[in-house]
């Protein structure tokens, strides 16, 4: 798609068909995702939802929720899957205390965003904490999209390889785009220095092996404008 040759998504006969878009960050992930949602509801007829797994970014979730808006698409935020783990007595706030205790919560018993932020990225506790609360993210997120009485559902993962959820979704698809328009669209999109930029794609797993792990690459070095407009 987007590329040399054209690619068909193929849906199951049993719904919902679960699309997974992965991609380096400045890909265009965002898009794309509600570009494919739009053109399934559009020209197939379908009934598509839209689902932000990036928890790490509130403004990638709040842009899908606004292109979705757009099109008429309901858009599925894990983020609040996230938050509703922490609250006390959920199997996230007892995981994290079962392994921290007092470390990672307030004065009232609730978790501490702060405290648990320095603990992942200050104190190289991130693995960690992913292990004990990505299980639960997704198994959240699959119930939510069984259950969802839509045909198809494309999800959007930044580093769906990284934290091994491939094998639960029917197709993945990746973004792909030229490393200078990446490095372009992160510093000038979203006020990220080059330097910095460089050390967080480094962190996720190269664009060639996500591309030769992916189902269907989507190559994407347009510009927004002339994406909206295909």
């Amino acid at each position: 798609l987007m590329g040399g040759t054209s690619t068909k998504l193929e849906i199951s006969s049993k719904p919902p068909t679960v699309v997974m878009l992965v991609g380096l960050q400045g890909a265009g992930k965002t898009t794309n995702s509600a570009k494919l949602a739009g053109l399934m509801k559009r020209q197939n007829g379908k009934r598509p939802l839209l689902a932000a797994c990036d928890i790490y970014r509130p403004a990638a979730i709040k842009q899908l929720e606004v292109v979705g808006g757009q099109l008429d698409i309901p858009v599925f935020d894990c983020d609040a899957i996230n938050g509703e783990l922490l609250q006390k007595g959920a199997k996230g706030h007892a995981a994290l205390v079962r392994t921290y205790g007092d470390a990672v919560l307030d004065a009232q018993g609730n978790i501490d965003r702060s405290a648990l932020s320095d603990l992942m990225f200050a104190k190289g506790k991130k693995q960690e904490v992913e292990a004990l609360l990505h299980p639960l993210i997704k198994q959240r997120l699959l119930e939510a999209m069984s259950a969802c009485a839509r045909p198809l559902v494309v999800a959007e993962v930044p580093l769906l390889f990284e934290v091994g959820w491939q094998d639960a979704f029917d197709e993945t698809w990746v973004v792909a785009c030229e490393m200078d328009q990446i490095l372009e669209r992160l510093q000038k999109g979203r006020g990220i220095p080059r330097e910095e930029a460089l050390r967080r794609l480094a962190a996720q797993l190269p664009q060639k092996e996500k591309i030769a792990l992916c189902d269907v690459v989507l190559y994407n070095n347009a510009d927004e404008e002339a994406l909206r407009n295909e």
